[in-house]
């Protein structure tokens, strides 16, 4: 199966994604995983890219140990960039989600986790690829991956809420 692969290229999880994956991969960055709302030119390079690859699985891999998870979890982070600012309005946006006894790793888990349920969607809205997600042409899995563990937990389709 070829599968595509969002990853953050700060966390260098190519390694544990071909372990972990069989098949033919292809790879995609963007810092913290954080995906803009695909413009229709880039949402057709990357539908034609699928093709022309013969994508049949689109996977989204957010390390927990992510330096951009890390640094949005805290009240005044490092980097200004507009990816620590997403994902920082995100964890805020997600409050509800967040225990007080949570330990550090289970809060960066799960922000982890509310970041690929947001990135998902994104995927799943993008123009041209919508429809080859909704009609199963096109398979779209999120994962959170703990580098410390290599422990990788897949993101069942109920924890994401795909438009139909």
């Amino acid at each position: 199966m070829n599968r595509l692969f969002f990853i953050c290229p700060e966390c260098f999880i190519e390694n544990t994604i071909r372990e972990n994956f069989d098949g033919e991969h292809f790879f995609l960055t963007s810092l913290g995983l954080v995906v803009d709302k695909p413009s229709p030119d880039y949402a057709n390079v990357l539908n034609k890219m699928c093709e022309r690859e013969n994508i049949e699985e689109i996977c989204l891999i957010q390390d927990s140990q992510c330096t951009f998870i890390k640094e949005s979890i805290r009240a005044k982070h490092a980097y200004k960039c507009s990816e620590n600012i997403f994902l920082h309005e995100l964890f805020q946006d997600n409050l509800h989600r967040f225990s007080s006894k949570m330990d550090i790793h289970t809060i960066r888990e799960t922000l982890a986790m509310v970041n690929i349920e947001h990135q998902m969607g994104v995927l799943a809205d993008a123009p041209v690829l919508a429809d080859k997600i909704r009609s199963g042409e096109i398979s779209l899995k999120g994962f959170v991956l703990n580098s410390h563990t290599n422990e990788l937990k897949e993101i069942s389709e109920e924890q994401v809420a795909l438009k139909a």
